[in-house]
């Protein structure tokens, strides 16, 4: 999910989000107060959380990526760094140091598939994964909203000239990349301890799933993202536990070898 809504923000703006971690921060930090506001599971509050998301994507965007979205990239880079380090400390400042955690029944449910024991809340995870991703697709191929989106990734100037309203194509995708990133935070929230830096576990690997898939390819992205699960969940068992994400790193460089553009990714045209 982290991958896939980092994807769209490429693929509609050219640019990488590096702010990502913080998001995903935020969606845990919005569920455990969701979950304490209208005293609530993580998943009958998820439209709750959404809208938070939603509401603090279109600050950021009004307030930060809008100044510079048409700048160079190490603007670009930048200022999504140092919105990762406002968006930290202001959380910090709020919610404090101590780490947070969410109650879920789900954590103590257990389910055989395949063969394979696991958690129902990782089933329940993956299934919301797959579900807004297939949603996401379809909406961008089969829908007018997503022809627009379509055309202004491949260029502005002439969408506009086809009577595409850009900017809201731009603020759509942005708010629609930061609510997926948070809705991952959002179900994965019963999971872990809830601290400022819990999305720095996550970042890494998105971003080598974005462009082990191809850049810009919601695809890519997802499948992506579920092979290096498996590569890390792999190694780490049956390896050693220490060499999991260097596994992730490893195939990264393997693939980059010998397709540079990525697993789904097209080369550049050449007029």
């Amino acid at each position: 999910m982290l991958a896939v809504g980092t994807t769209i923000i490429f693929g509609v703006m050219r640019m990488i989000n590096f702010a990502s971690s913080a998001f995903i921060m935020l969606g845990m930090y919005v569920a455990w107060w969701a979950c304490n506001l209208f005293h609530a599971g993580v998943y009958v509050t998820l439209p709750f959380s959404v809208l938070v998301l939603a509401i603090l994507a279109y600050l950021s965007f009004k307030l930060a990526i809008e100044k510079v979205m048409f700048r160079d990239a190490a603007s670009v880079i930048i200022v999504t760094i140092g919105l990762m380090y406002v968006l930290q400390n202001i959380t910090l400042m709020i919610f404090g140091t101590t780490p947070l955690n969410i109650f879920s029944d789900l954590r103590m449910k257990f389910y055989t598939v395949l063969g394979i024991t696991t958690q129902a809340i990782r089933l329940i995870s993956f299934g919301t994964s797959v579900l807004l991703t297939v949603i996401l697709a379809l909406v961008i191929n089969k829908t007018s909203y997503g022809r627009c989106m379509r055309a202004t990734s491949e260029s502005q100037e002439i969408a506009q000239i086809l009577g595409v309203n850009a900017k809201f194509v731009f603020i759509s995708a942005w708010i629609i990349g930061i609510v997926l990133t948070g809705i991952a935070g959002t179900i994965m929230s019963p999971l872990y301890n809830i601290t400022i830096g819990v999305g720095s576990i996550f970042g890494s690997t998105a971003l080598i799933a974005i462009v082990l898939g191809g850049m810009g390819d919601i695809r890519g992205a997802f499948i992506s993202g579920i092979a290096l699960g498996i590569v890390e969940a792999l190694v780490s068992v049956f390896v050693a536990p220490e060499l999991g994400q260097s596994a992730t790193f490893i195939l990264f460089l393997v693939v980059m070898r010998f397709k540079p553009q990525g697993l789904f990714g097209r080369g550049e045209r050449v007029a």
